[in-house]
């Protein structure tokens, strides 16, 4: 699309928070979506052109499975078509996607807890001006959290039960509204 512009996000947040960031960049800015090759290597390229990505290994993208295990969709609405999956991926317990997009441009599904950098999408006509890049992240304390926010599959979510520091834990969201954890350990 001619009037699509990209932004990359080199600050690493959870899917959720990176879409927070380019929704309030401009009404209309989603992660990115990618309806086929030639976008993914636009994607690619913008990425592979800005600063200071050296630290960035996957960037998320809109790409999720959230509202139903095994049916990927784009969070700005687009239909799902064309996919360029790693080897091996998509894993369905997995449920948001994540771009390798500084070195292969492959896609991965992993768990939307994760820290990526991102890649998020605007249109020509809206404000340029993004977020400042200190925005406070949405503190998740346990799995109703993730479950308040629209997880609703099992899964391994980032949470910060007491504010000193993020754990991995494992979150079932079919039962109870996501009350269940056991902790996996520190995220590095």
């Amino acid at each position: 699309m001619s009037d699509k512009c990209y932004y990359v996000g080199v600050q690493k947040k959870i899917w959720f928070d990176a879409e927070a960031f380019c929704k309030n960049a401009q009404p209309n800015a989603h992660l990115t979506s990618i309806a086929s090759a030639f976008e993914n290597a636009n994607a690619n390229a913008v990425v592979v052109s800005t600063s200071s990505v050296s630290d960035c290994h996957q960037f998320w993208i809109g790409g999720n499975d959230i509202d139903q295990t095994g049916q990927f969709g784009w969070i700005d609405g687009r239909a799902w078509g064309y996919a360029n999956w790693a080897a091996g991926q998509p894993h369905l317990n997995q449920q948001c996607v994540s771009s390798a997009a500084r070195t292969n441009g492959q896609w991965k599904t992993e768990p939307c807890g994760n820290q990526n950098c991102f890649i998020c999408e605007m249109y020509m006509g809206g404000s340029t001006s993004l977020p400042p890049t200190t925005t406070p992240s949405t503190t998740t304390t346990d799995c109703k959290d993730w479950f308040n926010r629209g997880a609703r599959t099992y899964g391994i979510y980032s949470i910060n039960p007491n504010g000193r520091g993020s754990f991995n834990a494992f979150c079932d969201m079919t039962t109870d509204g996501g009350g269940w954890t056991v902790f996996q350990g520190p995220i590095s």
